[in-house]
């Protein structure tokens, strides 16, 4: 527990606003393959890079004044590896979207490698009323490391920003690469992001562990509720060894009462092992939902009941029976079991339509992140048609509620 005294706090809050437009931000390249490009678009078209900043790891952009648009390449960043770039613009810098690339120059775009991703959340604090009675604790976490800050007694809630402010920047920002990004948007407010991004929705978080009795200390907290899942895709799965190749599904929570309408949407990432966390707010513990999982060329497939969160957590593994998945519509590989490949144009139905887009993928000798790549090998050929075939022999499409 730390206690900050307030000079230092309002010599921080006034350094905090003035270089509050200045953020330097390291991507995580968690795609499982070597990328070169990077392609990251901003809320705001007025952000700059600066290239001359130390430690930046491109030296080459596409770029047009006055565009939220940026894309550097030429480094080779191996999987595991990160970038960091530095950028800076008048007001809030926030990322819309970015994604990694492969072959890429001054010219084009190369071939994306995985989904484009939408993980810069941030997280708000704001204090108001009257002065701290001295029993507020709050706890924050940023890329594992846990601190925790308590409110000053007779401290106002200008001031609670200002020590928080403090806080921040001393425990995650003074040691090496600042870990936390510090915008205040008001005098009682902060906006806080982290400055590592990568798949993870989870980055940063604050919470209220005792609240201040005299201090009303809203958090809008970033701290998804998180589904663990397991899923293998037929197309992929190495039999017996149960590994696969890694990529994004589509992850839909439905009501689990018709019309099952959607309660949240989210985007999740299963690894070689088929597993991965599905991130989602607003869905209540002990709601029960559905479970739908959309992928760029498998059948849709749903959950064979509702679950729920419990203390923010729950657990959902498709791979081990195909009870599992609603009307058993689950391949069988091996020892495990899987989502059907091959409908590729996602209609719900593998059928000649998907076959014949692979065929002609494969006639032309098409590589690269493609839909028509059942395999995940990046290139469309015979062992993917063959897939497709005896899937739509087989008059394999959807079955849900």
């Amino acid at each position: 527990m730390k206690t900050l005294h307030a000079i230092f706090a309002i010599m921080l809050f006034m350094t905090c606003s003035a270089n509050a437009d200045v953020r330097k931000i390291t991507f995580e390249n968690k795609e499982g393959q070597d990328v070169d490009d990077l392609h990251v678009v901003f809320t705001r078209g007025e952000t700059q890079w600066d290239n001359n900043a130390p430690g930046t790891t491109f030296t080459n952009v596409r770029h047009n004044n006055g565009n939220s648009d940026y894309n550097f390449w030429g480094v080779n960043i191996p999987p595991g590896a990160t970038a960091t770039l530095t950028f800076s613009s008048p007001g809030e810098i926030k990322i819309k979207e970015w994604w990694w690339t492969k072959g890429g120059n001054a010219l084009k775009n190369g071939d994306q490698v995985g989904k484009t991703k939408k993980t810069d959340t941030g997280d708000s604090i704001l204090a108001m009323n009257g002065p701290a009675a001295g029993n507020g604790l709050i706890r924050v976490t940023v890329d594992g490391q846990v601190e925790f800050f308590n409110t000053i007694p007779g401290m106002m809630p200008q001031q609670t920003i200002m020590a928080f402010a403090n806080f921040i920047q001393t425990e995650f920002n003074m040691l090496g690469d600042p870990k936390v990004y510090i915008r205040p948007t008001s005098p009682q407010s902060l906006h806080l992001a982290s400055n590592m991004v990568g798949d993870s929705t989870d980055q940063i978080k604050i919470e209220i562990i005792q609240m201040d009795l005299q201090t009303i200390t809203p958090v809008i907290s970033i701290r998804p509720s998180v589904l663990s899942l397991r899923s293998y895709f037929e197309g992929s799965l190495v039999p017996f060894i149960n590994i696969m190749e890694g990529d994004y599904v589509n992850v839909t929570f439905r009501n689990p009462a018709p019309p099952f309408s959607i309660l949240s949407t989210t985007t999740c990432y299963l690894d070689s092992t088929g597993a991965g966390e599905a991130c989602t707010f607003g869905i209540p513990d002990g709601q029960p939902f559905f479970i739908q999982l959309n992928h760029r060329n498998s059948i849709e497939t749903w959950s064979s009941n509702p679950v729920m969160f419990n203390a923010k957590q729950s657990f959902y593994n498709f791979t081990m029976t195909p009870n599992s998945a609603f009307g058993m519509n689950l391949k069988q590989v091996g020892n495990r079991f899987c989502t059907f490949s091959g409908d590729v144009n996602q209609d719900g139905t593998i059928d000649g339509t998907d076959v014949g887009l692979i065929d002609n993928d494969a006639y032309n000798f098409a590589t690269g992140y493609l839909n028509t790549d059942l395999t995940g090998d990046e290139t469309t050929d015979a062992s993917d048609i063959a897939i497709a075939v005896n899937n739509a022999i087989n008059f394999v499409s959807v079955i849900r509620p």
